[in-house]
């Protein structure tokens, strides 16, 4: 008979990140992780938007991060804008048309590797119910465990360039510029992986 391993030995092995035979789900941490984007205000300045909380995960393959994928949706609920006024008319149907279209979602297709610490997602973002290519180019900042939780964790910051109006939104450009430039800055943690989740599913 093979005698039964200590569970301690059964969780350590799966928890062992880097000898992993597949990605690991890290959960977000919303408290540390904010999804912004910076648009052109009538040329006096860049106005500042941002999501939060921003919740969900992501696969990552710490040894091959072509294996690695993400999908995640923004609630334009949480969109801030620092005022309620311009946050309701940003949600309206000739900008972010939420009543038909509440989510923003990032889908990756296929990430490749630079060097050592930089990397690059092409993926599919859908703006109002229009999904076109996008690439970020991001830079994984350290995937250790946090001595704060005893817990694995992966850091990653991520920027991205992409034309409003090749969402449909096309209202006000005197006022509005097209080049909206999105920045990332996430943190998630080693966690279970949801049910029914595949980290081989493309």
């Amino acid at each position: 008979m093979t005698p039964r391993l200590p569970t301690f030995v059964l969780l350590a092995a799966m928890f062992a990140a880097p000898l992993a035979a597949q990605p690991a789900w890290y959960r977000i941490d919303p408290v540390h992780t904010r999804i912004l984007f910076f648009v052109e205000h009538a040329r006096f300045s860049r106005s500042i938007g941002l999501f939060r909380p921003v919740e969900g995960g992501l696969w990552f393959d710490e040894a091959d991060w072509t294996r690695s994928r993400v999908e995640v949706c923004l609630p334009l609920a949480s969109l801030d804008m620092g005022d309620r006024a311009w946050e309701n008319t940003l949600r309206r149907r000739d900008f972010f048309d939420a009543g038909r279209h509440p989510d923003i979602c990032l889908r990756s297709r296929r990430i490749e590797r630079l060097d050592a610490d930089r990397g690059r997602l092409h993926g599919e973002l859908e703006v109002r119910g229009v999904a076109r290519d996008v690439v970020f180019d991001f830079t994984v900042n350290d995937v250790r465990r946090f001595s704060l939780t005893l817990k694995r964790r992966l850091g990653v910051s991520a920027t991205a360039t992409v034309s409003r109006s090749a969402f449909g939104m096309t209202r006000d450009p005197t006022l509005i510029g097209d080049a909206v430039e999105i920045v990332i800055e996430l943190e998630a943690e080693l966690a279970p992986a949801p049910a029914g989740d595949d980290p081989e599913e493309r």
